[in-house]
């Protein structure tokens, strides 16, 4: 099974990439991929994050934390990859 992801994408501020990697380390998770970038132009952030060591009944915690620090209209999911059939 591929590990979970999360995706944000937000208003770009300072102290975001610390603001979501610090809520996933609350959680114990351990982090194994992770990508940023900021569209200068439109001033928007976005995150994609794989990580471990968070079993999906803490997703919705994880989530709460996530938007209690997040800006206002920030778009976050949160998913289990599945196999894709070829």
């Amino acid at each position: 099974m591929k590990d979970p992801v999360l995706r944000v994408a937000c208003p770009d501020q300072p102290g975001l990439v610390h603001q979501i990697t610090k809520a996933l380390m609350d959680e114990g998770a351990n982090i194994v991929r992770n990508d940023e970038f900021v569209d200068r132009t439109a001033k928007h952030f976005f995150m994609r994050t794989e990580f471990q060591n968070v079993p999906a009944e803490r997703w919705f915690p994880l989530e709460k934390n996530l938007r209690s620090h997040l800006p206002d209209h920030a778009v976050l999911t949160l998913e289990q990859p599945r196999p894709k059939n070829i």
